[in-house]
């Protein structure tokens, strides 16, 4: 009756613009059933069908290559000698995996964790950004600027996941950073559900426990797979959102806390006890070496001495464009009133809405954490982006393009009628639309230039074996890239990469929805997808050591020792595995190359020495006794291996 006096009293065109169920070109159930498509094949598109490719997913693999074939769960091994600088968790799922699966190779199925890992963090996400958009909708004010529906809000929080530029480059390997985010982004979301006002009175006593439960369980797996850093973050964030969130105290804060910590005990007490039991001096290694040492500076591994500069700028880039977003609007925070007016602004962000603050108090905790610690890379980013993501939802949405909150105006027509639905805001006509509209336009010219590049490498590879074009656009590509290489085509893969170029089209010819964000990530997911599903091969041939070490393998199977010099830990790692030799450090020590001063005795009574060294200029001698027998790199790698061999021993 509702829906018929609504069509009855307003004008046919006013009823068209605002009628829910009247379809606009380009919108319906498909679109974001098409991009969830798409933002799918991104994430799992280039896990499988490659070698383990550097910087830590060879030794990841090669400590589950160890726990397959020794049995040893406790402690860590990559290439026969303790690897203590991450915990186990991540690789007790690919072992498990590999165990499952032993018809698949080991580096392949070991990688389905890398699947489970990539599934809690974005349901984490989307459970957190349903939370989320429940307490602004609670709000009065909220339905009148005319936000996203709830599902356009779960679907732009994960293309703003989507489009970080960061992300791409670390989500498809089987590292234990995966594990580390997956639990970061779980305890993240299970916060954000116990600080989030209930609808119910009931609700009030008995959601903190679960979500509780949840926000143990995710700092558990966090410290289980990384090590303290995270679980610290996690930490002190529950801590700050006791002493400034009020309301989290009044409705249970004390027993989300007791569940949390009964929750995170069976992941961060049995290992490391059995650690330290069983190898007291492997157990100072892992927490006083890898876990104090790497933050306050007294360690010198991986990370160490990156100044604040590279760090900042590592944030901006690999966070781009979640980085510039937030940085937006703090800056708008700041212009739109003074310090104490921005202070009172706060305390009602606390809150009214003290969700998203807690949100906003695990972001700021773990920036600041990470940019205080002595050590750090780009990877350690990782498990920050989610919550970046969160962050920069209603920061996306006071910016939302007029389709958008059209959207939404046809939400509030369908629950209140035509009469009594709230009165939609007009925008501002100051250009924002169509600044909005030359952006998009822009981004999508540079997908499809970019779209085109890729088919034509393609083309070219598979039909005359080099990339002219691309090495006429990028001189400097034969150092990263072989010039020379003949690309097997496939029809599978082809069909695949057709299919994601027509769901990218779909997606950003859609009338709903956020479109540059949609553009952007949209656009990102399917050149990623493309590039890999076509150029695999190649990328493979540049990033892997497979062959290089097939050809080492009838050098060494027939010797029983091998030193090595020069090789990091995942050098090592795929030398084990490839040739089946266990390599011996030349120098002592449980990480990298070794210390590099105290000799490894060892390594004296080998006579095969493999090093690892620039092949145009050697900066490594050996004495007069050793002579060379063979040579070998990846097709545009500078560097690469000398194998030595003692005068005088057996060949």
């Amino acid at each position: 009756m509702k829906y018929a006096f609504n069509r009855l009293l307003l004008p046919k065109n006013k009823l068209n613009r605002y009628d829910s169920n009247a379809h606009q070109p380009g919108e319906g159930l498909f679109t974001p059933m098409a991009a969830y498509l798409l933002f799918a094949a991104y994430f799992l598109i280039g896990i499988f069908g490659r070698f383990p490719w550097k910087a830590d997913e060879p030794y990841s693999f090669s400590i589950v290559w160890n726990i397959i074939l020794q049995g040893e769960w406790l402690v860590p091994y990559v290439a026969g000698d303790p690897f203590l600088e991450k915990p186990p968790l991540m690789f007790w799922l690919g072992a498990l995996f590999a165990k499952a699966l032993p018809a698949a190779a080991a580096y392949e199925s070991s990688r389905l964790a890398v699947v489970l890992c990539i599934a809690v963090t974005v349901g984490s996400l989307l459970w957190a950004a349903a939370h989320l958009h429940r307490e602004l909708a609670q709000e009065r004010q909220y339905r009148v600027s005319a936000p996203p529906t709830p599902a356009a809000w779960r679907l732009n929080a994960l293309a703003l996941l989507v489009g970080t530029l960061g992300l791409a480059e670390h989500v498809h390997k089987f590292t234990a950073d995966l594990g580390q985010m997956a639990g970061a982004t779980l305890a993240l979301a299970a916060l954000a559900a116990g600080t989030a006002p209930r609808a119910a009175p009931r609700e009030i006593q008995s959601a903190p426990l679960l979500p509780g439960i949840l926000f143990g369980a995710g700092t558990g797996i966090a410290f289980l797979s990384k090590g303290l850093l995270v679980a610290g973050i996690a930490g002190l964030s529950l801590l700050c959102c006791l002493a400034v969130l009020p309301a989290f105290r009044r409705r249970g804060g004390a027993g989300f806390s007791l569940a949390a910590l009964l929750a995170a005990l069976p992941f961060a007490v049995p290992w490391p006890l059995a650690l330290y039991l069983r190898e007291p001096e492997l157990f100072m290694q892992w927490f006083w070496v890898n876990n104090v040492g790497r933050f306050a500076g007294f360690t010198e591994l991986g990370g160490h001495h990156n100044p604040l500069s590279n760090r900042l700028l590592s944030l901006m880039a690999g966070g781009a464009p979640l980085s510039f977003l937030l940085l937006a609007g703090l800056a708008a925070a700041a212009v739109r009133g003074k310090a104490g007016r921005c202070r009172r602004r706060l305390y009602r962000l606390l809150r009214r809405r003290p969700a998203y603050g807690s949100v906003t108090i695990f972001l700021a905790v773990g920036l600041v954490t990470l940019l205080s610690s002595a050590s750090m890379r780009d990877i350690y980013l990782l498990p920050l982006y989610p919550a970046m993501a969160l962050a920069a939802l209603p920061i996306l949405n006071r910016h939302c393009p007029k389709a958008q909150k059209s959207e939404a105006r046809n939400a509030d027509i369908q629950r209140y009628g035509a009469l009594r639905a709230p009165k939609a805001q007009n925008p501002k006509r100051n250009g924002t639309d169509r600044h909005l509209r030359i952006m998009r336009g822009v981004i999508n010219a540079l997908c499809a230039a970019l779209l085109a590049l890729i088919l034509i490498t393609w083309f070219q590879l598979s039909r005359y074996g080099e990339p002219r074009l691309l090495r006429l656009l990028w001189p400097r590509v034969s150092g990263v890239f072989p010039m020379s290489f003949t690309l097997q085509t496939s029809w599978l893969m082809q069909g695949a990469a057709a299919g994601l170029i027509v769901l990218w089209r779909r997606v950003i010819r859609a009338g709903n929805g956020n479109r540059v964000l949609m553009s952007w990530s949209a656009g990102l997911a399917m050149l990623w997808g493309t590039a890999f599903l076509l150029l695999m091969p190649w990328f493979d041939a540049a990033r892997s050591y497979r062959d290089t070490f097939h050809s080492l393998t009838p050098l060494v199977s027939q010797e029983h020792c091998l030193a090595t010099d020069g090789l990091g830990e995942s050098e090592l790692g795929l030398l084990h595995y490839v040739t089946g030799r266990a390599g011996t450090r030349i120098y002592a020590g449980w990480s990298g190359e070794g210390d590099g001063v105290t000799l490894n005795r060892a390594s004296l009574r080998c006579n095969l020495r493999l090093v690892q060294d620039s092949l145009k200029n050697p900066g490594k001698k050996l004495p007069a006794d050793w002579h060379e027998i063979w040579r070998g790199h990846r097709p545009a790698d500078g560097n690469g291996f000398i194998l030595y061999r003692r005068n005088g021993s057996d060949d």
